[in-house]
């Protein structure tokens, strides 16, 4: 997914592919917590079905902050590629705040839940106790390496999204004539900007909350 994401020039299918890539994340945490549990490490494993569920809350936040910048995008330029983008944070400076504050969610990098779920999900992967079970000592270190590699491609598809569409100078006339989106929309992108940032920032009440359902 996050493959197909890195080379898209479609802002929404980059979006639907990294969709892909988080599903996959959550079903490895998912699969990485009955694996630790079927080897008799049941809080090891509870870590990483909170990690699963942290997954899905912060990918439900910034997932929902890139699609209503995308959004507004197209609703003010008109377009879906990014190659025809470009320029877009003069004359859309909230979208281009969002959209960056969502994609650093994205890419799992810290002050957002993106960055928290996934370092739960690397941490029951690195002290999940691989003694004696071959199984175990084959599937974690490879987990941890393809959970690494993801972030780093999420990481280059977000900063080349960015980039593309909202720095440089405009690359289409539907981009040259590009303005803000109505003052509700901004609202609402800005509202959930904000959620990506709080579960980064205080994690602390959502991720007691479900370590309890886990």
């Amino acid at each position: 997914g996050i493959l197909q994401a890195s080379v898209s020039s479609d802002l929404k299918r980059l979006l639907a592919y990294s969709t892909t890539e988080n599903v996959g994340l959550m079903v490895t945490a998912l699969a990485v917590a009955l694996l630790l549990r079927g080897a008799g490490q049941p809080g090891v494993g509870d870590v990483a079905l909170t990690a699963a569920l942290l997954l899905v809350v912060s990918h439900a936040a910034f997932k929902t902050v890139l699609f209503l910048s995308a959004g507004s995008v197209l609703h003010a330029s008109g377009e879906r590629d990014l190659d025809r983008m470009g320029g877009l944070a003069s004359a859309m400076p909230t979208t281009a705040a969002v959209f960056g504050v969502a994609a650093l969610g994205a890419a799992a990098l810290p002050v957002t839940g993106g960055f928290v779920a996934e370092w739960a999900l690397l941490q029951a992967l690195v002290h999940g106790d691989v003694a004696g079970d071959q199984l175990l000592a084959v599937v974690l270190p490879i987990t941890v390496g393809i959970v690494a590699l993801t972030a780093g491609l999420a990481m280059l598809t977000f900063v080349k999204a960015h980039g593309i569409a909202f720095l440089a100078r405009p690359r289409s006339p539907g981009a040259l004539a590009a303005h803000e989106s109505a003052p509700t929309m901004r609202a609402a992108m800005v509202i959930g900007a904000l959620v990506v940032v709080g579960l980064g920032l205080a994690p602390g009440p959502v991720a007691g909350a479900l370590a309890t359902a886990a």
